[in-house]
């Protein structure tokens, strides 16, 4: 059964957080890429305090922990989300079109977006494909979130997701 553990259990965060996170079957009625037939979707949300303020630069940092060989693809859900590869020197590379598959990601959204959750199922979702899980396994990844604001920038205790099966959804707030 899935679950989440802080990376540092002193970690706090009150405004940016992990929300529902799931894995399951691919349900879309195109085909589903080559070596894809499993989607993950998880939320970045925010207290409804903030349900008013504009974040810019959303950044979702993943990197896949097991299974090995296990990949993020790129889903048409996605949309205008920039697709980060690292590059050698430590910065990113969202220049790269198609989007390769990778198994460390960063995903962010530039322009003004609000993140606030008054439920478990809300708050800015990121849709991925994995390839190379192989029937029965589960994935285990670390998960970060960053957002910037007007005056500050913001960010969401670095948790590990481990163990997610496939048609197995999480719910919450995590971090």
């Amino acid at each position: 059964m899935g679950a989440y553990v802080k990376d540092n259990a002193s970690c706090t965060s009150e405004i940016l957080f992990m929300g529902t996170t799931g894995l399951r079957p691919w349900s879309l009625s195109t085909p589903p890429p080559p070596d894809c037939d499993t989607e993950m979707f998880i939320d970045v949300i925010g207290p409804t305090a903030f349900h008013t303020t504009d974040f810019e630069n959303v950044t979702l940092t993943l990197e896949i922990l097991s299974p090995s060989g296990a990949m993020f693809v790129r889903d048409p859900r996605l949309g205008s989300v920039l697709w980060g590869v690292p590059k050698a020197d430590g910065t990113w590379d969202e220049s790269i079109v198609p989007s390769p598959p990778t198994s460390v990601l960063r995903l962010r959204v530039p322009q003004k977006t609000r993140i606030v959750s008054t439920n478990p199922n809300d708050g800015l979702s990121f849709w991925l494909d994995i390839s190379g899980l192989p029937s029965g396994a589960t994935l285990s990844f670390h998960a970060a979130a960053t957002a910037d604001r007007v005056l500050a920038t913001t960010a969401s205790c670095p948790i590990e997701m481990k163990d997610l099966a496939v048609g197995e959804t999480i719910k919450g707030r995590f971090g």
